[in-house]
């Protein structure tokens, strides 16, 4: 199986891939058809996007208080457009869900989120690429392990040297959630992350090619 989105060939300015969060709330898209429709083009490599189960059906919506807009379904806003997406599956139900879809295993989908959803995707699906989300700054060798996950899905506070190596030793690529501040995303750019999920996709794009100031933003 190839790598996920190609995190395993450095891609964009620094070397580094960006990721849209929620598709395109830049554009005004939050997690619609309409997003992945305007995010064409974009300087990504793929979008994320929140699947819940509503009513037996996957949406696409990141908690239950988002879903009183009557939220899409999961299939419609794959059907807009192509781009590599990262599945944030938000509860356990929706592994089972995304399981029992014909394209479950297909390379174009990276499964992260709620791990119990993992689990479950993974007990029935086969050949499926699988991140573990992860908010500590201790590696999850064990868990990463188990899951046969490719990719450490990190938030960025919890971000160290160390924590990029073990991962990038164990042949895993690192991903870093949610990064819109310019500065921030130069400085894990310099720790060696391969790709950053932002809500500003365009902006960081611009802003990651310009020389970095002397602020720190990571401790």
């Amino acid at each position: 199986m190839t790598a996920w989105a190609g995190l395993s060939e450095p891609t964009g300015p620094r070397g580094i891939a960006l990721i849209a969060h929620r598709i395109d709330p830049e554009a005004g898209g939050d997690n619609t058809s309409a997003g992945m429709r305007s995010i064409e083009g974009a300087p990504v490599v793929g979008v994320e996007m929140d699947v819940l189960v509503t009513d037996g059906h996957l949406v696409v919506a990141h908690d239950r208080a988002s879903t009183a807009g009557v939220p899409e379904p999961l299939e419609d806003v794959l059907a807009a457009g192509g781009l590599p997406v990262m599945l944030d599956l938000k509860e356990a139900s929706a592994g089972a869900g995304v399981a029992s879809c014909d394209w479950a295993g297909e390379d174009r989908f990276l499964h992260v989120g709620d791990h119990g959803a993992i689990q479950s995707l993974c007990r029935r699906v086969r050949g499926v690429h699988v991140g573990l989300t992860w908010e500590s700054p201790d590696y999850p060798g064990e868990l990463l392990d188990g899951l046969g996950a490719e990719v450490l899905n990190l938030g960025w506070w919890c971000v160290r040297p160390e924590l990029v190596a073990a991962a990038h030793s164990d042949g895993r690529a690192v991903t870093v959630w949610t990064v819109d501040h310019p500065e921030l995303a130069r400085q894990l750019a310099g720790l060696g992350v391969d790709a950053l999920v932002t809500n500003r996709p365009r902006h960081l794009a611009g802003a990651l090619a310009v020389p970095s100031a002397a602020k720190e933003v990571v401790s």
